[in-house]
């Protein structure tokens, strides 16, 4: 069965100093008709929640932080869609090898945007528990592997990036 591929579709981050993103197209298994078009989106985090202000205190002040969050492009503004982030009418159901290839893409290129953008934490959240469990995995996986600091709490997740 042919590889899945990806191609990131802007050579810098979109957008304005607050709401920045990059676009990735993902065809997988080699089949056309399973191309995905997601939105990768940084916002930075002006308000700083009280778990942050636990973790790093008086130093948060001096540290860029970001919310990180993805979508699919065809969600927006589709009046089939609740929010961006529902699975839009006609994509294609993902396998598991196929979504371990997404998340660990999209890990991979998250963490080279907050190198390139000196982003020192990323924040995200899980919206279901499907996806805790494969964001704890990843999460823990990718921190012993490039030695980031982690905070995880409930569906919350803190990575203390090395820049």
């Amino acid at each position: 069965m042919p590889g899945h591929s990806h191609d990131i579709l802007h050579d810098e981050l979109q957008g304005f100093d607050v709401f920045r993103y990059t676009d990735i197209s993902f065809v997988f298994s080699g089949d056309a008709t399973r191309q995905i078009t997601f939105r990768l989106v940084f916002c930075k985090d002006g308000e700083q929640g009280h778990q942050l202000h636990e973790l790093y205190g008086e130093e948060l002040a001096t540290l860029t932080v970001s919310v990180v969050s993805f979508y699919n492009v065809e969600a927006e503004n589709n009046e089939e869609c609740d929010t961006m982030f529902d699975k839009p009418p006609g994509a294609p159901d993902l396998t598991a090898a196929e979504a371990l290839y997404l998340y660990r893409t999209l890990v991979d290129i998250i963490l080279r945007i907050a190198e390139t953008e000196n982003i020192q934490i990323l924040t995200f959240q899980a919206y279901s528990e499907e996806l805790r469990r494969v964001y704890d995995r990843l999460v823990r996986k990718y921190a012993t592997i490039k030695n980031l600091e982690t905070h995880i709490e409930g569906a919350c997740y803190v990575i203390r990036t090395e820049n």
